[in-house]
């Protein structure tokens, strides 16, 4: 990562220096990317570092391949579920806070806007909990 900036927005948003929030995101980084977690919104940022990725997966480093896969995943997971995927933005650093704004053609420091959803009554979430008695698993089937 040789841009400055690059490495300052991750370090914003981690910080929650993101113009339009008021808190500290619970931040989580998976092998992919950064997800920062609001009260009501949740931001993935994909990561530009990942060597092994970016050498025998796609080149998530930067320019249009970084570019395309995230405008991808995006355009694939909006179809899916529009309700939680809201919107894909530009972050940019403006006055020390990351401001996210509509992305043009050439951008790759995309972000992910999704609506954060209650996943503590899911199946699988209460599955996992070990919640349900013997009764239960018999009226599910």
């Amino acid at each position: 990562m040789t841009n400055p900036v690059m490495k300052e927005i991750p370090e914003l948003m981690r910080a929650g220096k993101v113009k339009g929030y008021d808190s500290v995101p619970r931040t989580i980084e998976t092998l992919l990317s950064q997800v920062f977690v609001f009260d009501d919104t949740v931001l993935k940022r994909y990561l530009r570092d990942n060597e092994w990725w970016n050498r025998n997966m796609r080149d998530l480093s930067g320019g249009e391949s970084r570019s395309s896969f995230i405008r991808d995943d995006f355009a694939f997971n909006h179809l899916l579920n529009p309700a939680v995927y809201r919107s894909l933005r530009v972050a940019r650093v403006r006055d020390g806070r990351v401001s996210l704004e509509d992305p043009k053609a050439e951008d790759d420091e995309l972000v992910i806007v999704m609506r954060r959803t209650d996943m503590s009554q899911t199946f699988t979430e209460v599955l996992f909990s070990r919640s349900l008695s013997p009764e239960d698993y018999h009226r599910i089937g």
